[in-house]
């Protein structure tokens, strides 16, 4: 994942300069947040200020803050979305954000990232800044044995190289070639994408995404997407991706013209990222969502995408043998008297965790 990888973003000659903070809401006309946008067409979707806009506007109910942190000639060395919960500073969590780095660092950054977040915490007060799903691809990840960080590994997060042929094992690619014999007796099998230049063909195949994720085990327990007002809404508030740098694509399967599988994702730069997968369930004998997946990663080979990337790592994924990198709960704590009594706290309630996992182990 070479457009993602982590690169010194910081001039160690340079002098220490002071940094200016500011504080705004998240909204759709933050000024400071526009003017990411011009350069961050390489970034993963999940720094991308659309996203965090959206985000904020239908999963947290508009209740993110804005940071930024600029340099004594009004260049912006960082920008990161934050909850505030007592004197701690927390990066946005939701089930439906499965990467949670929102963190935005200049290129051109002259202070080392430890000492932005020092004056993070310092001019808010804070004792603690944590993301509970930080992505190893992160810039920030330079600080991992910086004096008052903690690092514990949460999960991974998955994807495939498509710069050469198909990377799947080929015992799965002969179970795949056989589903899709066996489905196409039923009727001809169709692969389509949607995309931004067509908003009428986008919005359909975003009414068969949210068909389809109903009409299995989600929507007999009630835990659907079209269910949840908001959850809708944010789903529905990704056909207004249309910027360069944040694009928009539906992926499906159709068989004799019912749509049977269906992929939401995001393209930045030359990776695409799959956001959700849905599919119907009495189809479930041909495998159709891997199917699906199986001709998106060959369209991905053929338009000169350089990465697929599932941005999480289901159990599913396995058989595939993909890619993984390491995704973090990382916390930065204060460089005051409160972070450190946090900070041992943290570490406290850690080792008493870790022992309780150990014992229920023994006992099993």
């Amino acid at each position: 994942m070479s457009d993602l990888a982590a690169k010194p973003i910081f001039d160690t000659t340079a002098p220490t300069v002071e940094l200016n903070i500011s504080v705004t809401p998240l909204k759709s006309s933050t000024d400071d947040l526009q003017g990411l946008v011009a350069v961050s067409e390489q970034r993963p979707f999940w720094q991308q200020p659309a996203w965090w806009q959206l985000a904020n506007e239908h999963l947290f109910q508009g209740r993110v803050e804005l940071i930024i942190a600029s340099n004594d000639r009004q260049e912006t060395l960082a920008a990161m979305p934050v909850l505030r919960q007592g004197g701690a500073l927390l990066s946005p969590q939701h089930p439906h954000l499965t990467v949670g780095d929102s963190l935005w660092i200049g290129a051109d950054s002259v202070c080392e990232l430890d000492e932005i977040m020092d004056a993070i915490l310092t001019h808010l007060g804070a004792s603690s800044w944590t993301n509970g799903h930080l992505p190893n691809t992160s810039q920030i990840q330079l600080c991992q044995d910086q004096t008052h960080w903690q690092w514990k590994q949460v999960r991974e997060s998955a994807w495939f190289d498509t710069t050469g042929d198909t990377p799947i094992p080929g015992k799965l690619r002969r179970n795949l070639a056989r589903h899709q014999r066996k489905i196409e007796d039923l009727g001809e099998l169709v692969y389509q994408v949607a995309q931004t230049d067509d908003t009428d063909e986008l919005s359909a195949a975003m009414q068969n995404f949210l068909r389809l994720e109903a009409s299995g085990w989600k929507g007999e327990s009630g835990t659907d997407i079209s269910k949840d007002a908001n959850l809708t809404a944010f789903y529905e508030g990704l056909l207004g991706f249309t910027q360069q740098e944040l694009k928009l694509e539906i992926h499906q399967l159709h068989l004799a013209n019912n749509c049977i599988a269906t992929q939401i994702a995001l393209r930045c730069g030359r990776t695409l990222y799959l956001i959700k997968i849905a599919y119907d369930e009495s189809q479930a004998a041909y495998s159709p969502g891997s199917l699906l997946l199986w001709q998106t990663m060959q369209r991905c080979v053929e338009d000169d995408t350089q990465t697929l990337s599932l941005v999480s790592a289901p159990n599913w994924a396995s058989r595939w043998k993909p890619n993984v990198f390491p995704v973090w709960h990382v916390t930065r704590f204060s460089n005051t008297p409160q972070g450190a009594i946090r900070q041992k706290a943290y570490g406290f309630r850690n080792t008493l965790v870790n022992q309780l996992r150990e014992t229920r182990n023994r006992m099993r």
